[in-house]
C-alpha cells in the first residue's frame, strides 16, 4: 500500500523545523511523527518486510520510505522534503539509538518492538 501525500498530511500534526540537534529530538517527539513512524512499522510488518529504508530527497525532491519484501525493494511512502523528512529520520534514529547528529554517513541500526501485541 502506498500512502498519498494527503493521507500523510492527515497523519501529521503541525511540525516546526530547525537545524539544531536538540530541535531534531523535539521533532522526533511530535505525536504526529510518532504516529507516522508507528504506521510505517506496522504496515511493513504486515507486508512481511525485512528492511525499512528511509531516504531524504535531494534538493527539492521528496524523500521516500522503501521496504524490502522477499528481496525486492518497493516504495511505501513519499515524504515531503524538509521538516517532515527530517523529523521522520530523527524519530527512527531515536528508536534505533543511533547518533542523531550524524548526517553525512549512513548508519545501520535495529530495535525490538511490539507490533500488534507480538514482539518483533
Amino acid at each position: 500500500m502506498t500512502y498519498s501525500m494527503r493521507s500523510v498530511a492527515k497523519m501529521v500534526i503541525e511540525i516546526d523545523g530547525g537545524d539544531d540537534d536538540d530541535e531534531d529530538e523535539g521533532l522526533a517527539a511530535t505525536s504526529g511523527i510518532i504516529q507516522l513512524v508507528n504506521r510505517i512499522i506496522t504496515e511493513s510488518e504486515r507486508l512481511g518486510a525485512s528492511d525499512i529504508h528511509i531516504e531524504p530527497g535531494k534538493d527539492d525532491a521528496p524523500g521516500g520510505v522503501r521496504i524490502r519484501v522477499d528481496g525486492i525493494c518497493r516504495e511505501l511512502l513519499k515524504v515531503p522534503r524538509g521538516t517532515l523528512c527530517a523529523a521522520l529520520i530523527a524519530r527512527i534514529k531515536v528508536i534505533s539509538r543511533l547518533n542523531i547528529a550524524e548526517r553525512r554517513l549512513p548508519q545501520d541500526g535495529k530495535c525490538k518492538l511490539k507490533v500488534r501485541g507480538q514482539r518483533s
